[in-house]
């Protein structure tokens, strides 16, 4: 593979390996050096790639995220590269087969998140933001299929999970989201939060973009475990606003 020149200074010597730890849309790259491991993410630009490298320049010292070792746009693409995050993925198997453990840890993230304050944060995360983009995608030809579950099997395609959520929005209690929290996307080390990753839809948004997709995440798991979620967040579960922000999820 030929990278970048900023890049390759980088990473000239090290050994390349292609990534399938993630679940991320975009090329993912391991590079290894004995103890130094860096990840180049390669995409297309969009929306979400530009926000992401500066999510992590605005995040720097307020919450664990990777430090950007280099990032560079050429012919269409982004790159960033990035130093391996503090600690072990949240979806690996050692967190998978203890979920109170999963569970405390997944609230721990929550509440570092909900305590940065947004008063500077410059990046909206709103869901008029959101639907905006979603009507432009669909206006473009966007086609899904929806994920069933329990809270989606009523609808059958984009345009039906479209007009509900036009004709459904709640009232945001903003704080500052990920907008991806999934468990592939934050990391533990030493029984605490160690790391955030795949911040390009973060900003300021409602609180259950990120509980929702948490409560997705643990659909697998029995219903204690999600109880045990808001018994941790210290808050009382909206069930509707779960099913919204999956059904909002779902079309991007």
């Amino acid at each position: 593979m030929c990278f970048p020149k900023e890049v390759e200074i980088f990473i000239k010597d090290m050994k390349c390996v292609k990534d399938n730890e993630g679940k991320s849309k975009a090329d993912i790259y391991k590079f290894v050096d004995g103890e130094k491991i860096y990840y180049l993410k390669v995409e297309k630009r969009n929306d979400e790639s530009i926000r992401e490298h500066e999510m992590y320049h605005w995040l720097k010292e307020k919450v664990p995220v990777p430090k950007v070792i280099c990032e560079c746009f050429e012919d269409g693409m982004d790159y960033i590269l990035l130093e391996k995050a503090d600690g072990i993925m949240l979806e690996s198997e050692c967190y998978v087969k203890n979920p109170e453990q999963l569970v405390r840890l997944a609230a721990e993230g929550l509440n570092i998140l909900w305590k940065i304050p947004i008063s500077k944060c410059p990046f909206n995360a709103s869901i008029e933001s959101k639907l905006k983009k979603v009507k432009e995608n669909i206006d473009n030809g966007m086609k899904i299929c929806v994920d069933k579950n329990i809270y989606t099997d009523v609808f059958n395609n984009e345009k039906d999970v479209y007009e509900y959520l036009v004709s459904n929005m709640p009232k945001e209690d903003k704080v500052l989201v990920h907008g991806d929290y999934c468990f592939n996307n934050y990391f533990a080390q030493n029984n605490k939060i160690s790391g955030f990753i795949d911040m390009g839809r973060g900003g300021i948004g409602d609180r259950y973009q990120d509980i929702a997709l948490c409560v997705r995440e643990l659909m697998n798991y029995e219903k204690c475990y999600t109880e045990l979620l808001f018994h941790y967040l210290n808050i009382k579960p909206d069930y509707e606003k779960i099913r919204y922000y999956i059904l909002l999820d779902e079309l991007f």
